[in-house]
């Protein structure tokens, strides 16, 4: 394009092409060992990289450098919270805007963007668990949502277990609650049941299913589902 202030002037702008051929040069850099002044390190695992690709893909890691942090002048920096494995593909994410997501690493990716605060995957893995709840696993997930603050995933989950609760409740998951994780579970209105006796039936299969919850939980689940039934019979009538 012409510059309007002096006709012998032209600017070139090759626009996201450049953008488009650099990260992927950076990325062949990176593997080859070239010009890099970061090691990140995670089970005794070392992966080389460029800080100012960090910086500017990953906002922990901008923080990290660009401010008065104590790692800013390191030339190693610790990762303890990391598996290896999700830590190399987050560092390839940065040089190529790639990650693969599956069944097995979805928590630990989720776990490690969230501390990475790319939110972009983050939200990613929401949408990956949600497509996959199902009753042997709805609690779990929804444990380790509300652990990461993720809250639509955490709906998500309430939802499914409203709607399957009695399926919920024939799984290993359910039976491995403790007091106090069943009893609001146990008193939600959300839940899909036929009657009271429904819910007073799955409470008495978390109680059986291990012996020493008789000692300290029988008495608690019984008085609370008999108030909830008391409580239904007296707004029927």
């Amino acid at each position: 394009m012409c510059d309007e202030d002096d006709e012998e002037a032209v600017v070139f702008e090759c626009g996201a092409s450049l953008a488009a051929s650099a990260f992927p040069n950076f990325d062949e850099i990176r593997r080859a060992g070239k010009l890099c002044d970061i090691v990140l390190i995670a089970n005794g695992l070392r992966f080389s990289a460029h800080r100012v690709v960090l910086a500017a893909t990953i906002p922990y890691f901008r923080a990290m450098f660009t401010t008065e942090m104590a790692e800013c002048q390191q030339k190693e920096v610790h990762l303890q919270e990391f598996d290896a494995d999700t830590l190399e593909q987050l560092i390839a994410f940065a040089y190529t805007g790639r990650v693969r997501i599956t069944s097995a690493n979805v928590q630990s990716m989720m776990q490690a963007a969230n501390f990475l605060q790319l939110n972009s995957i983050v939200d990613e893995c929401c949408r990956f668990l949600q497509c996959r709840l199902q009753s042997q696993n709805v609690l779990g997930i929804r444990s380790f949502a509300m652990a990461l603050g993720c809250i639509s995933l955490v709906l998500s989950a309430d939802r499914y277990l409203h709607k399957h609760f009695m399926q919920v409740s024939l799984g290993e998951e359910y039976l491995a609650l403790s007091i106090d994780e069943l009893s609001p579970i146990l008193g939600r209105d959300e839940l899909f049941v036929e009657s009271e006796e429904q819910i007073f039936e799955a409470a008495i299969r978390w109680l059986q299913h291990d012996p020493d919850r008789t000692k300290y939980s029988a008495r608690y689940v019984f008085v609370y589902i008999s108030c909830q039934a008391n409580c239904t019979l007296e707004t029927a009538a």
